[in-house]
This record gives structure tokens, C-alpha cells and sequence, in this order.
């Protein structure tokens, strides 16, 4: 079976291995199981040529009732796959003995959707497109987006401004005001000459009573927060089973084991297929930030998603891509879009940011494709 979106290309091996090739030079991963087996819907699966597995093959149910979705059923590892947040989702399960694993799996799934449902600046009734829309300077909110936007400004203020929140106008000033399977390959948007422009210290949350206050064209954007909290919100989900992980297109949570290894194992490779490093994971978490995808052109100069706060523009530093092995998600996608931002060598597992934000180790990839990592990498690197 194979999923097919703008970022990356799922595919299952018929031996018992789970392949995934991440075109924003993400991640490229593998999860190995012996229980997963190849789902027959009439496909071909090629086998996969730098990572054989040798396991016996063995007969498997799937349950297709869902469109979006599938279950493997007949063994101990069960997949769920479905679309959500603009990316392809994954979720893996290693159940425990008793219990009800598909319901858990669909909880989990739910909990996805509920995120963007909330926190999508997509969806026009989302919670956070009403907050963006809205004209008055002091707005009553869910208690959901107070909480997650809350948090949005802790990170601010804990990295200097690095992560900020407050840059949906400035994003949306370079051609990025919808999705970006629909944003045109060349824009022509810019900015007003006396637009001016907002940063973390323009808005305030009080979270006891959900009041929002902030100037008027103060917007936000949550995109990648809130997708890392939606990968812990899920695997939450999950817990009291012998393992799971959450993969939302790149941003995963692990915790426990898979069925037959001693790690969950998330390859990294260098945005062009090479494979760098692989990454031993149990109960942590993985994200990448990148300025190769998605990437367009506006006004005829190359852009990318990824914001300087600082400067309203499109993040350039010496490296291209950062990733970060962190305690949650969440903290996870803080901390590589800061790594990003600032460059090389800017995270450490020592520094206050870095213990507040439950950093384990992070690596690099800078414009001179050289290859950079921290010692808390390597302590949970097993090889290329």
C-alpha cells in the first residue's frame, strides 16, 4: 500500500519493514517490524534495497471499512495511515495483551483531527482562523487556544523571540495564505508599505478566563505547535500498550517498543536521499525544521515557510535543516525551528534553553551540506 503526499512517500515493505522518504529533507525512516506484513489492495510493493529485512512473510487481515485508513490485524504491530494537518499521518501500535487497540487507535486519530479542526489557519471556522478574523482588540477564545497559544509565548520569551508565534502576516506577505498544495509554484504577494509589524510582546493571554488581547492585525499562526502537540496529544492516547509511534508528517512521538527491536529507528538523510545518520528512539520525540520545502518563488526570489522573527523574512542562517530529539514533540518543533533560525551549534543540551525544553541531542545540515550533531545526537545515533 502506498500514500502519496507533497512531502514524503510511505510505502510498506512486503518483508516487514516500513519505509518513508521525506521530499522536505526531513526524515527518512524506517520502522522495522516482523509482524507488519504487505497490504493487499492490488498493489506492487518494491522491496526495499538499503535496508533487507529477512523475516518469514506471513497472511494479514486489513480492515478498509474507512477510506482514509487502514488497519493490520492479524498481527502485533497494527498501522493506522490517514491524512490530516496537510500531511500524511502514521500511527504504529505494538498492543498490549487485553484491551481494545483499534478503539485506542481511533481515539488517537481523533485526537489529530481535533487539533486541526482548532488550530488550523486553513479552516475558516477553526478556533484560530475566528481569533485572526476577528476585529475587536480583546477576544474570548476556547479555553483549548488559550492554553496552546499560552504556551506559544512561553517559547517566545524562553528563546529571545526566536519562536514566535505572532507571524501570519508576514507569511502571508511572501504568497503563503492557504495551503501549500495549493499555493501557486510563483506568487506575487508583498507587503504594505505602512503595515506594521507584530511580535510576541504585542499579545497577551490571560488562560484563567480565555481573553486574548492584542492589536489589531496581530495574527497567529500555530502550525507547527500545534502539530507537535497534536503527536503527544495522540500518543497520550495510546498509553498503557507495549508500544506506539506517532508520526505526523516528520513530527514523532515514540514510547515504549515495537514488537521485535529494542528502539523505534528514525533514519535522518540529507534532503537529497542520502542517508546520514539513524536515530534510536523509545520514549522521545523528533522533529526537523527546513527551508528546502515547501519552498516557492514570490517576486521572483526563492521563499520558504520558516520566519526570522526578526526580521519579517524568510529564515537565513548557515545550515538548511535542523532536527532535534527532545522529551515531547512539542518541544521538539520549538526547538529545530530555533535551531534553524540561529544556525549552527545555537542548541546544546546544557544550556537553560536547552534543559527547558527537554532537548537530548540535535544535528544540522548546512549550506556547505556538511553534517553537524551534538553529543546528545550521537549518544542516540546506532549508525548511517
Amino acid at each position: 500500500m502506498r500514500a502519496h503526499c507533497a512531502r514524503r512517500h510511505l510505502s510498506v515493505h512486503s518483508l516487514g519493514c516500513l519505509h518513508a522518504k521525506c521530499g522536505s529533507g526531513c526524515f527518512q525512516k524506517s520502522v522495522s517490524s516482523s509482524q507488519q506484513q504487505r497490504l493487499s489492495n492490488n498493489q506492487d510493493h518494491a522491496a526495499l534495497k538499503d535496508r533487507p529485512c529477512n523475516h518469514k512473510r506471513r497472511r494479514a487481515v486489513v480492515d478498509c471499512s474507512h477510506a482514509d485508513t487502514c488497519f493490520v490485524t492479524a498481527s502485533p504491530l497494527l498501522r493506522l495511515e490517514f491524512r490530516a494537518m496537510n500531511t500524511d499521518c502514521l500511527i504504529l501500535l505494538h498492543p498490549a495483551i487485553r484491551g481494545e487497540p483499534e478503539s485506542d487507535l481511533r481515539r488517537a486519530q481523533a485526537r489529530v483531527r481535533e487539533y486541526e479542526c482548532r488550530f488550523s489557519r486553513f479552516l475558516s471556522d477553526s478556533d484560530l482562523a475566528r481569533l485572526n478574523e476577528d476585529r475587536e482588540e480583546r477576544v474570548y477564545v476556547s479555553s483549548e487556544l488559550a492554553a496552546l497559544l499560552s504556551r506559544g509565548l512561553q517559547y517566545a520569551q524562553l528563546t529571545g523571540g526566536a519562536f514566535d508565534p505572532v507571524v501570519l502576516a508576514d507569511i502571508r506577505d511572501i504568497g503563503y495564505d492557504r495551503t501549500f498544495d495549493e499555493v501557486p509554484s510563483e506568487t506575487h504577494a508583498s507587503a504594505s508599505s505602512t503595515r506594521r509589524r507584530f511580535r510576541w510582546t504585542d499579545m497577551q493571554v490571560e488562560e484563567d478566563c480565555a481573553l486574548v488581547s492584542r492589536p489589531k492585525g496581530a495574527m497567529v499562526d500555530l502550525g507547527g505547535l500545534a502539530k507537535g502537540a497534536a503527536a503527544d496529544a495522540a500518543l497520550a492516547e495510546l498509553a498503557g500498550h507495549a508500544g506506539a509511534l506517532v508520526d505526523l508528517g516528520g513530527d514523532i512521538r515514540s514510547a515504549g517498543l515495537p514488537d521485535d527491536a529494542p528502539l523505534w529507528f528514525v533514519a535522518m538523510d540529507d534532503g537529497y536521499g542520502r542517508s546520514l545518520d539513524t536515530i534510536g528512539l523509545a520514549d522521545a520525540a523528533i522533529a526537523t525544521s527546513s527551508t528546502r520545502k515547501p519552498s516557492w518563488v514570490n517576486n521572483g526570489t526563492s521563499v520558504h515557510h520558516v520566519i526570522n522573527p526578526r526580521t519579517g523574512q524568510p529564515a537565513s542562517s548557515d545550515v538548511v535543516q535542523c532536527s532535534v530529539i527532545a522529551d515531547t514533540t512539542e518541544h521538539a518543533e520549538v526547538a529545530a525551528k530555533v535551531g534553524l533560525i540561529n544556525g549552527s551549534y545555537s542548541l546544546s543540551e546544557v544550556q537553560p534553553m536547552g534543559r527547558a525544553l527537554g532537548i537530548r541531542g540535535a544535528a544540522w545540515i548546512t549550506t556547505d551540506h556538511v553534517y553537524l550533531a551534538t553529543a546528545g545526537w550521537g549518544s542516540h545515533a546506532v549508525g548511517g
